[in-house]
């Protein structure tokens, strides 16, 4: 017996479903930096709903002496932005409230603390992010987490010893 075998193959682009990682539990949330002494202001790129992936996870820091507030903007890249939610959690899990700033749309929500003087205080903050499997979100996201003030958490100086003490 004789064979004679063609093989033809066409490259084609690959999307990466989930081009920033393994970023689908609070355990693989992705480090976006620390606000202190500098702001924080950063943008990624993701893609969710797509094979099982419906979560994305990131985290950032406020450092000790200093305090933040929070901005956040989304959008949709391809796809519809009304499956996406958002949450901001605290290092224990528990949700900060958001509200709707001022200049949302529907196409490009923009979260913000629900209380003008609120402020994120030293510690680890999380952002959830969560869709449908089948939505297929190709989404975008801008954190502004700008320093409002930074405080001394000792203004008396160091006086943790006898020879430290401070003269009244």
């Amino acid at each position: 017996l004789e064979y004679q075998f063609q093989l033809q193959a066409t490259v084609e682009e690959i999307i990466d479903p989930d081009p920033n990682g393994p970023n689908n539990s609070l355990g693989q949330a992705l480090s976006l930096g620390t606000v202190g002494p500098e702001s924080l202001n950063e943008t990624r790129q993701e893609w969710i709903g797509i094979e099982g992936d419906t979560q994305d996870w990131y985290r950032f820091e406020v450092a000790e002496g200093y305090r933040s507030n929070f901005h956040l903007n989304f959008e949709a890249l391809s796809g519809n932005i009304s499956n996406l939610t958002f949450e901001l959690q605290d290092a224990n899990g528990n949700t900060i409230p958001t509200t709707l700033g001022n200049t949302s749309t529907a196409q490009r929500p923009i979260h913000v603390l629900s209380t003008v003087n609120s402020r994120l205080d030293i510690g680890t903050y999380y952002l959830r992010f969560t869709s449908s499997e089948a939505s297929n979100l190709n989404y975008q996201f801008q954190l502004q987490a700008t320093v409002e003030e930074s405080i001394d958490p000792d203004p008396n100086g160091p006086n943790n010893s006898l020879g430290q003490a401070l003269s009244l």
